[in-house]
């Protein structure tokens, strides 16, 4: 079985003014530890990981994520930031360092493009983990 992790950890935003003293970043270098012990075994060179990135890097990484893969391996997407909740399409979004609230379709990634991109995928094994706070942009 093959296993791959995404990681995602933002705690600086575009748009909030003064830095977060979100406790994203060691969360997220909490849950690799877990999964390079002996409880999760993953190695080093199976887990990506993305500090502050863009909503367009987040896309590229899950779509590596979900790409190339067997039915019996494994995928896990670990996501710990800002999630936004649009209130007339009552969908949520993952925000990326560049998100514009007012603009959620373009700047950030909607549960729609995460559930294609892993429903396409041929893994069978998937595990989505969204630690984040959530709000209605």
């Amino acid at each position: 079985m093959g296993r791959k992790a995404l990681l995602i950890g933002l705690n600086v935003y575009s748009f909030i003014a003064s830095p977060s003293k979100s406790p994203a970043l060691a969360n997220l270098e909490a849950f690799k530890s877990v999964l390079q012990s002996n409880i999760g075994q993953f190695q080093e060179e199976d887990i990506e990981t993305l500090i502050n990135p863009d909503a367009q890097q987040m896309r590229q990484a899950v779509e590596r994520l979900s790409s190339h893969c067997r039915p019996y391996d494994l995928r896990l997407l670990y996501f710990c930031g800002i999630g936004l909740i649009d209130p007339l399409s009552n969908r949520f979004y993952l925000a990326g360092y560049d998100t514009q609230p007012l603009n959620l379709f373009n700047t950030a990634i909607s549960d729609g493009l995460i559930q294609a991109l892993l429903s396409s995928s041929h893994c069978r094994q998937q595990v989505v983990i969204l630690d984040g706070l959530w709000g209605h942009a």
